[in-house]
């Protein structure tokens, strides 16, 4: 495996391991790395991008898996330096590996817009006959000059004139893809209003990050904490310092304009080549791909533009064009005055085989069972149970009001309260404990359900059909000798989880709940210390949190009280127990309520 993708790296600039959780992507990457010192000669550090809580497992097992390597990890950005400054201290041709999370990558202490001032003189005649000059004046971009306009449907719309545009969210230039915004400046020095030639960035040296008047200004107050994204710093200061960028959990940074994706792309066209690990690559529909691809790939970037997110859907996707036409059309003539007709188009799941032709170019893909190993069985068990009686009442009415609302609002051309609707009536079957109140963006009430427990009437104590049958479940796996793990969506404003512990606690069972609060480089830590000590036969937790990287084959059962939306989140959570080193058979089981939303 590892010689293939050194093979691949030989002739392209990435390449992509998509391994089954547990197959030991670690272990391959770092083969790859060694590859390349040893058989290439090429004796530069490698980079490792990984999420924050892998962060000491990639430096303890690259140790492990290479004698005498140097393996440190990018906390601050003045380990950056330390690190290049330790490099020399080592014998000639000892393997280097800096390991950076990826929040460390992107965290900065801001940005502004990047762009040019433009101006267009325009001789006009007035009424009486004279000649007048109108000037337009319009934004650019500081790296080519090409002028910044709106984009839609993969088009140049109009001109941008208004700095607000750039200031909504981190935007690329449509000719050259360069970035449209540049970071705050460490020292927070005061910024001049002039506006250079594209290529200069004022300074003389050509890198095109122009001063512009969307830095600081006097009148301006500077960041109190003020930070530098390490990925744009090496991006920026050593670019081709590095000989290999290891990105692990690279699904995670597919996201168009997200920091992560921002960063993941500086430090690609940093490093001299990319390996990307991942056990999910595909998302479901064949957009999740492009911008991974865009970014890793010069032949997709040779094809498509940053912005033919639409025209990549359309042939490599399954893409619906709905038709909507208004009351009273007469049906004949292409233009009328009662003519109404609007066209909606989106992308449905699914893919084209093109896209897995373009893959396997790129990829090398493996299983578990392709190592030989003799792993136990796992299976999968779904549950369908059925409310109580005043359970489905009160999701039926929240569900009255929710359709009535949302019909009334679409109508209007307002879809703002879909998303609303969705998680609602996922969440209030296994919350309903508690009153649910559903307002939408603005902060307007929408609709309510009622709490079904009160103490006033003796139900305090009261469990729901699927709590019941959580508790008889976990009852039962630990008579087996089995650890459960129990998988919940609504562990933030809305938490389920110590109601959960505490059923369970009543049971007999040793519940606990690994939070958000407990800090990503300690998870495992965490956990080790509570399985080792006999503290847990039941651990609940959301499924973002242990979805990669953290081996939990201490648990034999998985229970997804509430099932992720995730299609990425499901696939890698639900392997976390099925991995080389577990010695019983796995069950995974999903819980459903029969009744739920249509």
């Amino acid at each position: 495996m590892a010689v293939a993708l050194w093979k691949r790296l030989k002739q392209a600039n990435s390449a992509i391991c998509v391994g089954e959780p547990g197959i030991g992507k670690t272990t391959i990457a770092t083969a790859v790395s060694e590859l390349l010192r040893e058989c290439d000669s090429d004796h530069r550090p490698s980079l490792v991008l990984c999420p924050p809580h892998l962060v000491p497992k990639w430096v303890r097992e690259i140790q492990q898996i290479v004698p005498m390597a140097f393996a440190m990890p990018l906390n601050r950005l003045s380990d950056v330096s330390q690190f290049f400054r330790q490099l020399k201290q080592l014998a000639p041709g000892t393997p280097a590996y800096a390991v950076l999370s990826r929040e460390m990558a992107k965290l900065g202490s801001g940005w502004r817009p990047a762009y040019v001032t433009r101006k267009k003189y325009q001789r006009v005649e007035n009424g009486d006959g004279e000649t007048e000059v109108e000037t337009d004046t319009f934004l650019a971009c500081p790296h080519c000059g090409h002028p910044i306009h709106e984009v839609e449907g993969g088009q140049e719309i109009v001109l941008v004139r208004n700095v607000g545009y750039l200031e909504d969210r981190k935007r690329l230039c449509f000719e050259c893809h360069e970035p449209l915004y540049q970071m705050v400046h460490l020292n927070g020095t005061k910024n001049t209003n002039t506006h250079p030639k594209p290529g200069n960035n004022g300074n003389g040296n050509g890198s095109g990050n122009g001063v512009h008047r969307g830095m600081l200004i006097e009148t301006e107050i500077k960041p109190t904490t003020q930070r530098y994204p390490i990925a744009e710093f090496i991006a920026r200061r050593h670019s081709g310092a590095f000989k290999l960028l290891l990105a692990d959990e690279v699904h995670q940074m597919k996201g168009q304009s997200t920091d992560q994706g921002y960063a993941l792309g500086s430090l690609v066209r940093a490093c001299g080549k990319t390996l990307a690990l991942t056990g999910t690559i595909y998302g479901g529909r064949a957009t999740s791909l492009f911008f991974l691809l865009h970014r890793l790939s010069p032949q997709v970037r040779a094809q498509f533009k940053w912005s033919d997110g639409q025209k990549w859907a359309e042939r490599f996707g399954i893409i619906e064009r709905v038709m909507k036409r208004t009351e009273g059309d007469s049906g004949y003539g292409t233009f009328s005055g009662k003519r109404r007709r609007q066209t909606y188009v989106r992308e449905l799941p699914g893919a084209s085989p093109e896209l897995a032709a373009l893959l396997l170019d790129c990829s090398a893909f493996v299983n578990l069972s392709d190592l030989g190993f003799q792993l136990p069985s796992y299976r999968e068990y779904p549950h369908e149970i059925p409310m109580a009686q005043d359970q489905r009442e009160a999701y039926d009415a929240l569900e009255e009001q929710l359709v009535d609302e949302l019909k009334e609002r679409i109508e209007q051309g307002d879809r703002s309260l879909l998303a609303a609707y969705l998680q609602s009536l996922l969440a209030y079957p296994n919350s309903c404990f508690r009153a649910g109140v559903v307002e939408d963006s603005e902060g307007n009430f929408v609709a309510s359900a009622p709490a079904l427990v009160n103490e006033t009437n003796g139900s305090k104590d009261r469990l729901f059909p699927k709590e019941e049958w959580l508790v008889n479940l976990a009852q039962e796996e630990q008579r087996r000798g089995r650890r459960v793990l129990v998988f919940c969506r609504q562990t933030g404003t809305r938490d389920i989880t110590d109601r959960l512990v505490r059923i369970l606690g009543r049971a007999g069972l040793r519940a606990d709940v690994l939070k958000a609060s407990v800090g990503t480089q300690v998870r495992e830590e965490w956990l080790r210390h509570r399985v080792g000590k006999g503290m847990i036969d039941v651990l609940v937790t959301n499924p973002r949190l242990v979805e990669t990287g953290l081996d939990l084959i201490d648990f034999q059962t998985t229970v997804f009280f509430e099932v992720e939306y995730s299609v990425y989140t499901m696939t890698q959570a639900s392997r976390r127990t099925w991995r080389i080193g577990q010695t019983q058979d796995v069950e995974v089981h999903f819980a459903v309520y029969v009744r739920r939303a249509n």
